[in-house]
């Protein structure tokens, strides 16, 4: 089990223009099809944690082709599916190895 106070899934480890928090992601995939230029992805999936600090914690699922949004996905979630820690502002830990 992951240390709640380590996981780096739903701790803010980047910050956009926004005020948009989020962790690192939890699922990324790349797709290579463009075999002419063999330096650019075509689709990139990733699934991650995004606000967890916040009052409105989402996972959010995203598939980009070409550096653009295809399409997202954002889902409200009160746990990490990781490691257990209660998402949002104020939250204590829910429990502890023992």
């Amino acid at each position: 089990m992951i240390d709640q106070n380590t996981c780096k899934f739903c701790h803010v480890n980047s910050e956009l223009k926004n005020g948009q928090t989020f962790g690192e992601p939890i699922w990324e995939h790349t797709e290579w099809f463009d075999s002419y230029k063999q330096t650019k992805e075509r689709k990139k999936i990733e699934a991650r944690i995004i606000s967890p600090e916040t009052n409105k914690p989402r996972f959010q699922s995203s598939i980009l082709l070409r550096q653009r949004f295809e399409s997202t996905s954002k889902f409200k979630i009160n746990f990490c599916p990781i490691c257990g820690r209660r998402l949002g502002k104020g939250k204590e830990k829910v429990w502890e190895e023992i």
